[in-house]
């Protein structure tokens, strides 16, 4: 059985040690052309920095331009055993930018079919960081795996569900959609719009700058509410210091045992275990 075949057998399932080792085995054209562009696009922009594209996710809108002159034709099972293979890219130059490419197939092939069939990312092979995941998407998507950093960037709408960690920032600006996540998550949702975040674990610095939406913490949180203007968070396990700082409006619900309000507080209200303990 090829491999393909079993990815659509098991499509929503676990992957397991006998895929992934198939995956990196087995030829495939279609995998290839992917591949080819990929490392095209990146040549051409070798005077572009790693620093640079950390900020800024250009090669992003490189890659997307590139797939969508080229119309290549793939499936969501093709974008699957893409991320697999990226796995041979570990320690060059090109593993910085797999994120970006993983965001810019998923987003140009929803575009086309507007699937509500969930795209799988297989990331739990890579010992890299990934940059950029799911960058501005719209489709659902299971990352099976640690997302890295910057993944949900300006998110408009679909559904991202993420097996492992995130890194700093997880879903800036988010216009709409939810992202779950099922480990641990650090810098949510900063500056969000709408939409909703939950992290199934801990997180740190939560909410900074958040402007609507609603951002959910089933265990520990630090730096919750910082600049915060509106939307809402609800953190069930204990905040470790003060939340609010600086922050002119929204709610915040604390469900654990401590509830420090910052000195510097402003504005909007703050809730401990059900009574409202701060509001302005």
């Amino acid at each position: 059985m090829k491999l393909k075949d079993i990815l659509a057998a098991e499509y929503k399932n676990v992957y397991s040690k006998t895929i992934l080792s198939l995956a990196k085995t087995e030829n495939n054209e279609t995998i290839e052309k992917i591949i080819s562009l990929w490392t095209t696009v990146r040549k051409k922009d070798k005077q572009i920095p790693i620093t640079y594209v950390r900020e800024d996710a250009t090669l992003y809108n490189r890659f997307l331009q590139a797939v969508t002159n080229e119309n290549l034709a793939y499936t969501q099972e093709d974008i699957t055993l893409f991320s697999i293979k990226t796995e041979e890219y570990i320690g060059t130059d090109m593993h910085s930018y797999i994120g970006q490419m993983l965001s810019a197939l998923v987003n140009f092939h929803h575009q086309k079919t507007n699937t509500n069939t969930e795209y799988v990312l297989v990331t739990e092979h890579l010992q890299e960081k990934l940059l950029f995941l799911c960058k501005d998407n719209s489709a659902n998507v299971l990352v099976q795996g640690n997302a890295g950093y910057g993944a949900c960037g300006y998110m408009r709408e679909g559904n991202v569900r993420i097996t492992g960690n995130t890194l700093n920032p997880m879903g800036v600006n988010l216009i709409s959609g939810t992202i779950e996540i099922f480990g641990d998550a650090n810098d949510i949702g900063p500056s969000m719009k709408s939409g909703k975040i939950i992290v199934h674990k801990n997180a740190s610095y939560v909410g900074n700058n958040m402007e609507g939406g609603m951002i959910v913490i089933h265990k520990n949180a630090s730096c919750v509410g910082r600049e915060m203007k509106n939307g809402t968070i609800i953190i069930n396990g204990n905040i470790d210091d003060a939340i609010g700082k600086d922050m002119t409006g929204g709610e915040i619900y604390v469900n654990g045992e401590n509830c420090i309000i910052s000195d510097s507080i402003k504005g909007g209200d703050i809730y401990h275990k059900g009574t409202k303990v701060y509001s302005k």
